[in-house]
């Protein structure tokens, strides 16, 4: 009510000098926690009001109309959002209740719970340490001020805490891009989906032979890991990103041309090393745009895409098959990656690192300490945090069973003796599958976000093994699509929930490497799955190899659920 009279009362004093009426200067000043506004008059404003010229202003006010013409300190200011410059300014990383609260205690420079413009440009003036400009400070003061309480001088406590916090939780824009080249990415490897078991059986490829095929994607994409992340550090998640879609692209209208199995597993070995790219600079990216209050959610929609892609894509993989051939049809996936890479180098916006996040990094003796260890060294250290080495487990277990028992032993189950489903059908339950994934990634992101990532990541891999355990024991088609798609359910809770916990877990210096690493542990799980179960297959059968993954990502569960309970207790 107090600043509500004070801006009635300026108003009127405003009015009045336009109408000539009225000279004089206004200054503020602070009484007892109140501000009064104090007339006064002077020779020189007369002279000034009389010669129709604008009243003189005390320098203890300062106009809110900002100029729009700014000449930039740092020009990467300017292309950074709002909402990651407001998260730079007052040191926001964690954003917990407690480093909340201690941000406004920085910024409340007289201690009584009201935050001001003039404290609040204080602050953005001091943490850019000369880097902004004088308009620049003042452009981001007015558009903090717009966001957080437009109508007010002051903002409380309690709505700076909640508008920021709400702040965190809003989605980057920059995620919609992204999801649409998860969209078209996933729908390229739809179409792919019913066509290589076809394939494979043209080709007379055995189930080890086809587990090879997988192993040698997992195996590029393993020792690809290491140097992307290098590469997304050093060049940019954008640029990562575009090559990793055009090494795809070409690989895959190679395959088309395949007369030999050697042929088939070179090619996946060149699309394993773009997709080793293409991972390590979309989570970056998904990583760098998101907070730990809204990164499970970030990711859900890519994801979300992803599969909704790879559920479109097999139904029209069947019928390009029959119209076009494996040449044609490899030939149009292949494109498709070529044109989606070239799509993300002019429109994917970049991310930029502003100089206040630089000076924010350091360039302290710890830091160049941490510059100067090896691979090795920093994984190390990574390793010797039990959450981190837990989740990695987790991780490398859940990629061992999903490329054993889903990506080499289903397509060639679905279309061998005991099913004898066509390519067509075949695509149809993968397109099934990937709808199940369309329908539980979002609730998923809003479980990791809620509920917790461990809490929902446990029960999730006991799921999964129990499914797998019991699929063999079914005989009907029906049955046994029900029992893969509750593993796929619960495979979205796996697919954001391992690296929103690393992202969680781990600081802008070392995020890459420990990404890196998750997705190193994966692509083991995943080379040995391949391998293990195109093995156990052909000594066994196929039912009894998916059993057997079951059976071991059930263990897997129980001594994680029982490492993560230690991790808690101390």
């Amino acid at each position: 009510q107090t600043w509500r009279k004070y801006s009635n009362i300026c108003s009127s004093i405003s009015r009045s000098i336009q109408n000539g009426s009225t000279p004089g200067t206004f200054y503020r000043n602070r009484c007892c926690g109140q501000h009064v506004v104090s007339l006064s008059s002077s020779s020189d404003s007369n002279k000034e009001n009389q010669n129709g010229k604008k009243p003189r202003v005390s320098p203890s006010i300062r106009e809110l109309t900002v100029s729009s013409e700014c000449a930039a300190s740092d020009s990467k200011w300017a292309d950074t959002p709002f909402s990651k410059q407001v998260f730079t300014v007052l040191g926001l990383s964690e954003f917990s209740k407690e480093e909340l609260e201690d941000a406004f205690r920085r910024a409340d420079l007289d201690n009584n719970d009201l935050l001001e413009k003039e404290e609040f440009r204080s602050l953005v003036k001091n943490a850019s340490n000369g880097k902004l400009s004088k308009c620049e400070v003042d452009n981001f003061t007015e558009s903090f001020w717009k966001y957080h309480a437009p109508e007010v001088e002051a903002i409380t406590k309690s709505q700076f805490l909640s508008r920021t916090e709400a702040l965190a939780k809003e989605l980057d824009p920059r995620v919609n891009a992204l999801s649409l080249t998860f969209l078209l990415a996933g729908t390229s490897i739809g179409l792919i989906i019913p066509v290589m078991p076809q394939l494979a059986q043209s080709l007379a490829i055995t189930s080890s032979q086809y587990g090879t095929i997988i192993g040698s994607f997992a195996f590029a994409k393993m020792i690809g890991n290491i140097p992307a992340a290098t590469f997304v550090d050093k060049y940019g998640r954008k640029s990562s990103i575009v090559i990793g879609l055009g090494t795809i692209g070409v690989s895959m209208g190679a395959v088309g041309l395949a007369d030999s199995y050697e042929w088939i597993m070179l090619c996946r070995f060149l699309s394993g090393l773009g997709v080793a790219s293409f991972s390590a600079g979309a989570i970056q990216y998904l990583s760098d745009i998101s907070t730990p209050l809204n990164r499970a959610k970030t990711i859900a929609p890519p994801m979300t895409a992803f599969s909704l892609g790879t559920a479109l894509g097999p139904a029209a993989g069947g019928i390009l098959l029959d119209y076009t051939g494996f040449v044609g049809t490899f030939a149009l996936v292949g494109t498709g990656f070529i044109a989606l890479a070239g799509a993300n180098y002019i429109f994917l916006p970049k991310i930029v690192t502003t100089a206040l996040e630089t000076d924010r990094a350091g360039t302290g003796t710890s830091d160049l300490k941490e510059k100067d260890k090896g691979l090795l060294q920093t994984w190390k250290g990574l390793l010797l945090d039990r959450g981190i080495s837990n989740m990695i487990l987790v991780n490398g277990g859940y990629w061992f069973v999903l490329s054993g028992s889903q990506m080499t032993l289903l397509p060639l189950l679905l279309s061998g003796e005991k099913f004898g489903l066509s390519a067509s059908a075949v695509g149809s339950i993968f397109m099934g599958m990937s709808m199940v994934g369309v329908v539980c990634t979002p609730i998923a992101g809003r479980l990791l976000d809620s509920v917790g990532r461990v809490r929902t990541i446990v029960p999730a891999c006991m799921v999964i093994g129990s499914a797998m355990m019991s699929a063999p024991m079914v005989d009907d088609i029906y049955s046994f699509v029900a029992l893969v798609c509750t593993w796929t359910a619960a495979g979205t809770l796996l697919g954001a929930g391992p690296t929103t916990y690393i992202s969680d877990m781990t600081t802008s210096k070392n995020r890459a490497q420990a990404l890196a690493l998750l997705r190193t542990a994966g692509d083991i799980g995943m080379l040995l799955g391949a391998l293990g179960a195109g093995t156990v297959a052909d000594m066994f059968s196929q039912e009894q190899a998916i059993q057997a993954n079951g059976i071991a990502f059930l263990a897997l569960s129980g001594f994680a659920a029982i490492r993560f309970a230690t991790i808690v207790k101390k």
